[in-house]
């Protein structure tokens, strides 16, 4: 299957310590069309960045599949903290979700750790998602591994479980990242997903690709 939207990005991060944080804030696997983000900072102690984004998406493209078919796109809003403890970095993160033809929104609070090795980065999180529109709720649980292959490359994949189906969903994905100028990079990245009950059966298996 294969899903093409359009998505309008704006972010600024807010709060910084006098310090700078030696970020890798490569948008990756993002809910609206994989909103997610990791958060890899330097090594010094009790460091911590807060920023704030927003943006719009033609479609609410995730997990292989339009959300909404036929209902228009969505408006976001996300607001995540992280900062280097426990060997690692932890993080915060607030994302609200809303549809603009339809009655549907969606509020996820998630929390998490990343630790890296080398080139290599594994996380873990938890998602609690509230659908106020419908009253309903789940609760996810997922791990993630990036391996940066340069400094403009890698690979990545994430898995999550869900309570409320009892099932998961994989993904996989190659990266890559153009600097064209300070103000200006260019990412493309290709994904393909793998479904096990997540969304509904008929999309188990190998259920999409996706390039972007």
């Amino acid at each position: 299957m294969c899903l093409a939207s359009v998505r309008a990005e704006l972010e600024n991060a807010l709060g910084r310590s006098e310090d700078p944080v030696d970020a890798d804030t490569h948008a990756l696997l993002q809910k609206t069309a994989n909103l997610a983000h990791h958060h890899h900072i330097g090594s010094e102690e009790g460091l911590f960045e807060f920023g704030l984004s927003t943006g719009i998406d033609s479609r609410y493209v995730s997990e292989g599949r339009d959300n909404l078919p036929g209902k228009g796109g969505v408006y976001w809003g996300r607001a995540v903290g992280h900062t280097h403890a426990v060997g690692g970095t932890v993080f915060a993160e607030v994302l609200g979700i809303e549809a603009w033809d339809t009655s549907y929104n969606e509020i996820n609070l998630s929390a998490g750790y990343e630790y890296e090795v080398g080139s290599l980065s594994l996380g873990v999180a938890l998602v609690y998602l509230d659908f106020p529109a419908v009253e309903e709720n789940d609760l996810e649980a997922s791990l993630s591994a990036q391996w940066k292959l340069r400094a403009a490359g890698g690979l990545t994949t994430e898995w999550v479980w869900s309570e409320d189906t009892g099932g998961w969903f994989g993904e996989a994905s190659a990266f890559c990242e153009l600097v064209v100028h300070q103000n200006l990079t260019l990412n493309a990245a290709a994904f393909i997903g793998t479904n096990g009950g997540y969304v509904a059966e008929e999309h188990d298996g190998l259920n999409f690709w996706e390039c972007e």
